[in-house]
């Protein structure tokens, strides 16, 4: 209510004896009202008399109507607290403005301090606990306080935002958590905002949330919390690039493919993504193209999970397989990706990336040989098996293939390979491994004496 809606002072005035008025106006001068507040057209205070305190609550009518601890009618008292909020000497709380604040957040705390004796509008005049100051109690203390806080505040998520940090230790208090964010984290803008703000132990939690449909207003928030993410090598980026991969393939498409040179273990959102907005096989090759920029241990890892993705892609599985076998030096490996690859039709294209891939392994003219003899290409296998000096199988190899078709040159290519063996120390006869020579092949062999 506003000021020019009361009675005027000499209204007021003239419904006091002279005397109180005269008096009223004394306790004023000396500062004796305390607590002035006023509530709609009534004032109330503490007035500090001679003999005692008095509690005063006087109506702003005409006549004024008062009640004083006193026990007389417009006393002095009454006069001095009038006098007071007129003068605007003594500052009076609004309790109209008080109250109407509380009842916008409501909390337990004022009306448990007024149970206890303190002054009702006081403790509402006390700004509500924030959310530290809920945090840092005891935890079995912490978890009712907390309880009460959310189910009494207008804003629940921003409050569970702020409560989130709290949540990094299993016990009641990560339970109690738990139970909130399941209750308020469907709402996909809500869940991407506690993800981004909780600790690792609330992460897997979070993740078992499937929030609702991501329209194309929040997809741009999704996007900016991956690039965030990846910015500050959040450990959370993998899970948002999963989210991203399922709710916006196209833009989380794009970012991944930008991202998984330097990050490679986004492949797996990146394929899910490319498959999510029809670009499969654009997403395949960026994996494999970022694959072979990789170190040994990171490349092997991505290319297992580039086979595991290539589906009904059998170039690009083909590919992968090629690319994880000459990694891992498998022969067998080697030769089944070939077999894909030329039921895919790309072995020739492949065929060109194998010197590239076998490039400083110790056993590349084995698999280069083998692989070699697996096209027909005898010639080429013997040039080979030529290069090799580090070990006898090219040779032996190349001899096995021929004993059908030329046993002369076959021999030729056992004894260079035995050759071999010899100084290198090696098991005579080896090819896949340790073996004895053939009995007709050590009867016919001259003996040295």
């Amino acid at each position: 209510m506003n000021a020019s809606s009361l009675p005027p002072l000499a209204t007021l005035e003239a419904g006091f004896a002279p005397a109180s008025w005269a008096a009223g106006e004394d306790y004023v001068l000396q500062d004796r009202v305390q607590g002035l507040r006023r509530a709609g057209t009534s004032l109330a205070a503490r007035v500090l008399g001679v003999r005692d305190d008095y509690a005063v609550r006087c109506a702003l009518s005409d006549p004024p109507v008062s009640y004083c601890s006193c026990g007389r009618p417009r006393c002095r008292h009454a006069a001095a607290i009038i006098q007071a909020y007129y003068s605007r000497r003594v500052r009076a709380l609004d309790a109209d403005a008080v109250i109407d604040a509380y009842l916008r957040h409501p909390t337990r705390a004022p009306l448990a301090a007024a149970a206890l004796g303190e002054d009702l509008l006081e403790a509402m005049r006390l700004p509500p606990e924030g959310p530290h100051d809920i945090a840092s109690a005891p935890e079995a203390e912490a978890v009712l306080r907390m309880q009460q806080a959310l189910e009494a505040s207008p804003d629940r998520a921003g409050l569970l935002l702020a409560l989130l940090p709290r949540g990094t230790a299993a016990g009641p208090v990560q339970d109690l958590l738990r139970g909130w964010l399941a209750d308020l984290a469907q709402e996909p803008a809500q869940w991407l905002r506690f993800y981004e703000a909780a600790p690792l132990p609330l992460l897997p939690f979070l993740r078992s949330i499937e929030p609702g449909d991501w329209g194309p207003e929040l997809r741009p928030h999704l996007l900016a919390a991956l690039w965030h993410c990846a910015a500050q090598e959040d450990p959370r980026l993998p899970d948002l690039a999963d989210a991203a991969a399922r709710h916006a393939p196209l833009e989380a498409y794009q970012a991944l493919d930008a991202l998984v040179r330097s990050r490679p273990q986004l492949v797996g959102p990146l394929l899910a993504a490319g498959a999510g907005c029809g670009r499969r096989g654009r997403a395949l090759a960026a994996a494999l193209s970022a694959a072979a920029e990789q170190d040994s241990a990171v490349q092997e890892s991505m290319l297992s999970e580039i086979q595991r993705a290539s589906g009904d892609h059998p170039g690009q599985r083909a590919e992968a397989l090629l690319r994880l076998a000459a990694l891992q030096g498998d022969a067998r490996a080697l030769l089944a990706a070939r077999r894909a690859a030329v039921r895919a039709g790309n072995w020739p294209h492949l065929r060109g990336l194998v010197p590239d891939l076998l490039r400083g392994r110790a056993d590349a003219i084995v698999l280069e040989t083998r692989l070699l003899l697996a096209d027909g290409d005898l010639e080429g296998a013997a040039r080979a098996a030529a290069r090799s000096r580090a070990s006898s199988v090219p040779e032996r190899l190349v001899a096995e293939a021929l004993r059908a078709v030329s046993p002369a040159e076959a021999r030729q290519h056992e004894l260079r390979a035995d050759a071999i063996a010899a100084r290198l120390g090696e098991a005579s006869g080896q090819a896949d491994g340790p073996q004895r020579r053939r009995p007709q092949e050590e009867r016919t062999r001259p003996r040295k004496d």
